[in-house]
């Protein structure tokens, strides 16, 4: 319980993007891809969300790596609600898999409802061994409520 009373207080912050190094999160982003970012100046995921945060960017940093505008649409989403302290990949996924596939669609939810679709899709996928409370998923939506929306769909 204790980790979770800093998850909330650290959700009660402004949102501050997670970052981790373009290596640590190859079940994210595949390791065939690492070396075409790094030579396009891409080493962690603060820099790569912001190259995917509009569609030219993307475009872009598809020309420059080669990898498919598509999969980088992919990653812009998850990249998008990482934004938010306490929600690494990891959290990313069982927000998919509930039905989240970005910021603009998080901010719109409410942590009752949503917190027991978490629950289904990670019983069924085992996505995370430990699922937040729902006081600390409410903070999560207000912090994101907080934060204007950049991705360009």
């Amino acid at each position: 319980m204790r980790g979770w009373v800093v998850a909330l207080a650290l959700a009660a912050t402004p949102a501050h993007a997670a970052h981790y190094m373009v290596a640590d999160v190859a079940d994210v982003i595949p390791e065939e891809h690492h070396a075409a970012l790094a030579r396009a100046g891409v080493a962690n995921t603060a820099v790569l969300y912001e190259r995917l945060v509009t569609r030219a960017g993307r475009a872009s940093l598809a020309a420059a790596t080669g990898i498919a505008v598509a999969r980088l649409d992919e990653w812009a989403a998850f990249l998008d609600l990482m934004q938010l302290d306490g929600v690494g990949p990891t959290m990313v996924r069982v927000l998919n898999a509930a039905g989240v596939p970005n910021l603009a669609v998080f901010q719109t939810a409410d942590a009752s409802i949503l917190l027991p679709k978490m629950r289904a899709a990670n019983v069924g996928n085992r996505l995370s061994q430990v699922l937040p409370p729902v006081d600390v998923v409410k903070a999560w939506i207000d912090a994101a409520r907080r934060v204007k929306v950049r991705l360009e769909r």
